[in-house]
């Protein structure tokens, strides 16, 4: 059998997006064990790269609050402009343009990460990992 620091270590490589293969090889375990241990931890696995999703977002484009306050102000200079500009439509065709793909990033950016629920009986189970692990 298989210590629970060994299917944490699963799990935060899964998580990571290690195939089943290169698992089983670092870990030492059947393949097989590791394709079991994936659909056994599938939620987990999920939730934990959900979050990885969430903070390398944060990291590389800033917080959710700045990219949209970023986005807003963009959007005000661009009806700013058109509200200078002349009314012919043709003439402003293209900075309409920017105002709707504007609009749609915006939109965009109010979707929050997907989590789905994990079983309270999991937590209570020796055989499963825990449910905060140390990610590095």
């Amino acid at each position: 059998m298989h210590n629970n620091e060994t299917k944490d270590r699963f799990v935060e490589l899964r998580s990571f997006g290690w195939s089943y293969g290169d698992i089983a090889n670092e870990l030492k375990i059947a393949k097989s064990t590791a394709i079991d241990w994936g659909r056994k931890f599938d939620k987990h696995i999920n939730n934990l790269r959900a979050l990885e999703l969430e903070a390398m977002q944060q990291r590389l484009l800033g917080s959710r609050e700045e990219r949209f306050k970023g986005l807003v102000a963009r959007l005000r200079r661009f009806e700013h402009e058109l509200d200078l500009r002349n009314t012919n439509f043709f003439r402003n065709r293209e900075l309409i343009r920017l105002i709707v793909e504007t609009q749609h990033q915006i939109d965009r950016l109010l979707i929050d990460p997907k989590f789905v629920e994990e079983t309270v009986a999991a937590e209570a189970d020796p055989t499963q990992p825990p449910t905060n692990p140390t990610t590095p």
